[in-house]
């Protein structure tokens, strides 16, 4: 029994030992699983809360979880996609979207780069940040990889965060653009301002320089911009800094541009340069964006006041007003000196020059004139003097004068009637500086001139229109000025067009065809142009000129003291006509009387032989005697009665006597007056053909009119040999034909004249008695129509 419960006994002695050990390592198990438990529990709490985080976030990820430290790192990490990935890219697989699904929705570009950039993160934990092109949604999405790690540095997570930027990337763009066009417009501006020959430059708050450009350093003799205005140089001259200064703050406080002029010392000379500062103004948000890389703001109080300065060279500008103001003093020296008066009232209407002609004019105190009174007030005391034209409502005419200060664009002249009977001319015209120039001149004795001109000149005009000569007068220009009716009526002009003023080569030209012959419209249209010619020596010309058979007209160019030209023109076509018949009739008249004398000396010359032989017969002693003297005396009737018919004869005056005549006979009577005149110039005067002439119809006296004076003339005209006449009787007309042989005589008086007056004596003839005459120093030829008759009965015995 004691050996049946001792192991009993053994068994529960050792069951109680095991038992409360066992429990305690049971119990130490279950706390440490409690624990664990416990533990794990709170780990799934933070999971579930980080990741209720997570998916609050407002960017999406996808995760690549790697397992715990003592767990092998070769496995690949879990993958994970957020809520918020999946909405933002539109995945249609959501949380369970794998990268593959992720890279699917962006452009090619994004993918390589993407899969590239995790690929590097996954092997070396390389973090990156990416711009990508989502193209399924159209939004530009920014990618940020990397690593978590925990306090070994053990890898826990690869994470890839993307937000959509597609707003901001669009601001970013805009604001990228605008900084590059400010940047643009910036560096445009800075070589605008460079190229400016005139310095530019800005101060600041506290008018330091912040500022310059390169005309800047150039005046001042700087290097660069930046040590111009690191060092403050001033570009007014240092006497005059502080007023330069003070100029820009007077433009800053007043809100108003300023301006000064310096001389200064520019490349060696003395300028005289005007200084500009006006105020500039810029509001806080551009003065914070204006810090520098030292947070330094552009203006120190923040009140934005800056004051911009601009320099130009006027010393041209000065000195032209130096010389405008010489000038001006010289002018109104001269303009004092003037007999015309003269005022100038300024842009205040108020008087700023007159001379003394001004004063005089108007009878007005030359004191009060040199306080330079307004206009209006002159205008009454111009009325107080009764030197103004008297006008109905004075108040309205003087606001009218005042009103052309401000209205009056172009010169005005008008005429003022004064009540005194003076008649002024008045100009008022705008002036270079401002204001009114006002010149009186007074007109009275010229009008007057100028009435008794105009009547002086009526009464010409009518004068010259009532005149029968033909009158032109042309301008030292050429062209028509005045013409009277004659005139137009003469030359076949239109009046009308005459009142045009044509040049004078256009009234010669229209005459042209009243010209029968083309020389001398030509030699008389140089003559007219010569009288305008101003190279020409200018004196009267006159002339005559016939432009057609039976037109005469007698012409004179009368220079005129304006450079222009007087023509007339005179018809004396009926004067010189009757002239002409007087003159041909005193020539005829003239010429009869030489022939008659030359015809007696012929006939005394004759009848010299009759005589001498008379005598004889009266003297001495013959058988048959009485017989003898009877035919001498019958002889010496014959040759008186023919002398008396060839002296007696005038063709001009008689008609025609037509009569049957035979020619022996009637030759023979002309042979035996003439024969002695041949003999005593030793000539031989032989006739033929006479006598087989027979017998014509025709005048008798002015055929042996015409045999006496052609034989005479052929006599005349030769000598030391014989004359020859023959007598050819034809059908309807008798030729008589004068030659000679010997030398020949070229002029003798006798002949012309007997010549001369048998073409006078043919040219007046009629048809009965017409004959041509052709002539040579041999021969002379006479033809005379005629008509057949019986033989006359002799008329003598």
């Amino acid at each position: 029994m004691d050996d049946v419960n001792l192991p009993l006994i053994a068994g529960l002695i050792a069951v109680a030992l095991i038992v409360p050990a066992v429990a305690a390592v049971l119990w130490r198990q279950y706390s440490h699983w409690k624990r664990a438990e416990v533990a794990r529990d709170r780990a799934i709490q933070t999971q579930v809360m980080f990741a209720s985080a997570l998916d609050t976030a407002p960017e999406g990820y996808v995760v690549w979880f790697y397992q715990g430290a003592g767990e092998p790192q070769d496995s690949a990490p879990a993958e994970q996609c957020s809520r918020r990935l999946a909405v933002l890219l539109d995945l249609l697989r959501g949380r369970v979207a794998t990268f593959a699904d992720v890279l699917e929705g962006f452009d090619t570009p994004s993918q390589d780069i993407l899969t590239e950039s995790v690929r590097r993160l996954k092997g070396g934990g390389h973090g990156f940040r990416l711009g990508l092109s989502h193209t399924a949604t159209n939004r530009r999405i920014e990618a940020r990889g990397l690593r978590a790690l925990n306090e070994e540095g053990e890898a826990l997570a690869d994470m890839v965060w993307m937000s959509d930027v597609t707003e901001s990337a669009v601001a970013v763009e805009a604001l990228t653009e605008q900084t590059a066009n400010l940047k643009r417009e910036a560096a445009l501006m800075k070589v605008a301002l460079d190229s400016i020959d005139a310095p530019v430059w800005v101060r600041d708050d506290d008018l330091s320089l912040i500022y310059c450009n390169h005309a800047y350093v150039k005046a001042v003799n700087g290097k660069t911009a930046s040590d111009v205005v690191a060092r403050g140089r001033e570009i007014a001259p240092r006497v005059s800094v502080r007023e330069a200064r003070a100029l820009a703050a007077a433009a800053r406080a007043s809100a108003k541009t300023r301006k000064a002029s310096f001389h200064m010392v520019i490349d060696g000379s003395r300028r005289l340069i005007e200084v500009t500062e006006a105020p500039m103004q810029i509001k806080a948000e551009a003065n914070e964006a204006a810090k520098t890389k030292t947070d330094v703001p552009l203006l120190s109080d923040g009140s934005g006041r800056l004051t911009a300065g601009i320099a130009y060279d006027i010393t041209r500008q000065e000195e032209l007003e130096t010389r405008l103001k010489r000038e001006a003093a010289a002018q109104a020296d001269v303009l004092e000196r003037l007999g015309t008066a003269i005022a100038v009232f300024g842009p205040d209407t108020r008087l700023a020059f007159h001379n003394a002609a001004f004063t005089k004019l108007w009878v007005l105190d030359a004191a009060w004139l040199a306080e330079a009174p307004g206009y209006a007030a002159v205008l009454d005391a111009k009325r107080n003097q009764r030197r103004l034209p008297e006008v109905a409502d004075f108040p309205a005419f003087k606001d009218k004068e005042v009103a052309r200060f401000n209205s009056l664009l172009e010169p005005l002249e008008d005429v003022l009637h004064l009540p005194d009977g003076a008649t002024l001319r008045r100009t008022i015209a705008p002036h270079p500086m401002g204001g009114l120039l006002m010149t009186y001149e007074d007109v009275t004795d010229k009008l007057a001139l100028e009435r008794s001109y105009n009547t002086l000149i009526a009464v010409q005009r009518e004068t010259i229109d009532n005149l029968e000569e033909a009158v032109a007068v042309f301008g030292a220009d050429g062209r028509l000025r005045l013409a009277n009716p004659s005139f137009a009526v003469l030359w076949q002009l239109n009046p009308a067009a005459l009142q045009d003023g044509p040049p004078l080569t256009n009234v010669i030209d229209a005459f042209k065809t009243l010209f029968d012959d083309e020389v001398v419209f030509f030699r008389h249209r140089t003559t007219l142009l010569a009288a305008l010619d101003p190279d020409q020596q200018r004196m009267t010309q006159q002339g005559r000129v016939i432009p057609s058979r039976g037109s005469v007209l007698e012409f004179v160019a009368v220079p005129l003291p304006d450079g222009g030209v007087l023509y007339c023109y005179n018809d004396v076509s009926a004067p010189e006509r009757a002239l002409q018949h007087m003159r041909t009739k005193a020539e005829s008249l003239a010429a009869s009387e030489r022939l008659k004398s030359d015809i007696a000396a012929r006939f005394f010359n004759a009848i010299s032989g009759d005589m001498e032989r008379l005598s004889q017969l009266a003297n001495g002693k013959s058988k048959d005697k009485d017989g003898a003297l009877a035919a001498v005396a019958l002889s010496l009737s014959e040759m008186v009665a023919d002398a008396q018919d060839i002296i007696g004869a005038n063709p001009a005056h008689h008609a025609l006597r037509l009569d049957a005549v035979d020619l022996a006979i009637l030759v023979g009577r002309v042979e035996r007056l003439l024969t002695p005149s041949a003999t005593s110039r030793d000539l031989k005067l032989t006739i033929t053909g006479s006598s087989t002439a027979g017998s014509i119809v025709t005048d008798e006296t002015r055929l042996k009119l015409a045999l006496f004076l052609l034989i005479s003339a052929t006599i005349d005209c030769c000598e030391g040999e014989a004359v020859e006449v023959s007598v050819v009787r034809q059908l309807r007309k008798a030729e008589f034909s004068f030659g000679y042989t010997g030398q020949a005589i070229s002029d003798v008086t006798s002949a012309r004249i007997a010549v001369d007056f048998c073409k006078r004596m043919a040219s007046g003839s009629d048809d009965t008695l017409s004959e041509a005459i052709a002539g040579t120093h041999r021969t002379l030829t006479w033809t005379v129509p005629v008509g057949d008759a019986p033989a006359p009965a002799k008329k003598r015995a």
